[in-house]
């Protein structure tokens, strides 16, 4: 396919839009809190009125502010309603033509929106993910053809160099040197494979060689996470010294975070590095319901730490979250009030290690059973202080010896908890002589 070819399909998808687009997100969170239904009876409410000649109801990836579910937004007018139900549809295609609204509409100047900057998701929830044509008719693949016939692999590389993007499934591995390594490697067979399930078990083995040198079938692999990859068109089109503009001085670009827990404002979220913690969990997020105060906030997901609310002012890049004892991870954020208990919080992120662990090294398999059983006889208080340092030191081991990215950071919630709130976990031990005692 030519561009000409391509751009006669977007302008087909262009010319067969209706005047006014009602916006109907059915990603997971929306969808789990019933947008099906209030999409179809948006599209029964339109046909009730006659109004399918100038209005269509369509379906688009997530409209952000997922704690208030389902969200519908209309163009042009762009009114943005929250916690829709089928019975609001009739109200909304009425304010079309003027009719009252009595329905709840949200505003998209807050800080919740105001302080995003969609680079990576600034398509989302604004054409729908099941339609190819509606990608092209944004400029979908556009960026793809000038870089497959306006410039040479060397060139796509220097600018993915000097963006400075670093990978986003975690490690922050630098993406341009990544590429420039695979590219290096001897003419022959090479794979390119986009890693879209963090969580898939694959085959560990001790490190070097990396993929870049001897990956899928001992082939130069070049392996980067969906983020990483959605960030390369932005790049291709506004150049590597755009992209480096933006964030700060190691880490640049932006960051997607899904931004959960106790917290008023939940939802999908996309900051520049560099973005404070608690420029988004109090501005953006709207802090603790009811006046409550945040305790902890936990990053990078399973494998990632908790950071105390008196360390909230630090950047969210990838150096300073390290330092922290945690990581940037793939962008799972989860906000913690006072009530929290930091020692079932590192048992539960230790059972889903266990639980994911792929059995083929023994640090990790037998590691992080170990580990959640400590945990679980802390929490239960039938553990004395011996417990305690053995947890410490099999935490070390299990983050030392295991062959691959899980096992090694499987223990970072075990750590980040114990230098923040390690008087949670001895206010739970008991003397030797108590340990085996039934429990009342």
């Amino acid at each position: 396919m030519d561009i000409i070819e391509l751009q006669a399909i977007g302008q087909q998808e262009q010319e067969r839009r209706k005047p006014t687009r009602i916006r109907c997100c059915t990603a997971a969170g929306c969808l789990s809190s019933g947008a099906a239904a209030v999409k179809s009876s948006l599209e029964t409410a339109v046909a009730l009125v006659n109004l399918d000649n100038t209005v269509e109801v369509c379906s688009v990836g997530c409209l952000r502010l997922c704690g208030r579910g389902p969200l519908v937004e209309v163009d042009p007018m762009g009114a943005y309603y929250e916690e829709v139900t089928p019975e609001n549809a009739e109200s909304i295609v009425a304010a079309l033509h003027g009719g009252d609204n009595t329905i709840i509409i949200g505003h998209q100047d807050r800080p919740f929106f105001t302080h995003q900057m969609p680079i990576v998701l600034e398509n989302c929830g604004k054409i729908d993910p099941e339609r190819i044509e509606e990608y092209i008719a944004v400029g979908g693949y556009t960026q793809l053809h000038h870089a497959l016939t306006e410039m040479t692999p060397a060139q796509v590389i220097e600018e993915v160099t000097k963006s400075g993007l670093r990978g986003r499934g975690g490690a922050g591995y630098p993406t341009g040197l990544k590429w420039a390594t695979v590219a290096k490697m001897p003419p022959g067979q090479k794979y390119v494979v986009c890693n879209a399930d963090e969580g898939g078990r694959g085959i560990p083995r001790p490190r070097p060689p990396y993929p870049a040198i001897s990956g899928l079938w001992e082939r130069p692999t070049l392996i980067n996470n969906v983020e990483t990859f959605a960030n390369i068109t932005p790049i291709i089109r506004n150049g590597g010294d755009w992209y480096a503009s933006i964030g700060n001085e190691k880490s640049k670009g932006t960051k997607v975070f899904a931004l959960t827990g106790n917290i008023q404002n939940t939802g999908l979220i996309e900051v520049p590095m560099g973005t404070t913690l608690r420029e988004i969990v109090e501005e953006m997020g709207g802090s603790v319901p009811d006046g409550g105060k945040v305790k902890a906030v936990q990053t990078g997901g399973p494998s990632g730490g908790c950071t105390p609310a008196d360390l909230l002012d630090t950047p969210v890049d990838y150096e300073s979250l390290q330092k922290l004892g945690t990581i940037v991870g793939s962008g799972g954020m989860i906000v913690m009030d006072e009530s929290t208990n930091m020692v079932e919080i590192a048992r539960f992120y230790m059972d889903f290690c266990r639980d994911e662990s792929c059995g083929k090294c023994v640090p990790c398999r037998a590691g992080t059973v170990q580990l959640h059983a400590l945990l679980t006889k802390i929490a239960n208080r039938q553990a004395t202080a011996a417990d305690l340092a053995q947890l410490e030191s099999l935490s070390q081991m299990v983050k030392e010896m295991s062959l691959c990215g899980l096992g090694q950071t499987a223990p970072n919630p075990v750590f980040s908890t114990l230098q923040y709130f390690r008087q949670e976990y001895l206010d739970l031990l008991v003397a030797p002589t108590e340990a085996f005692l039934p429990q009342s």
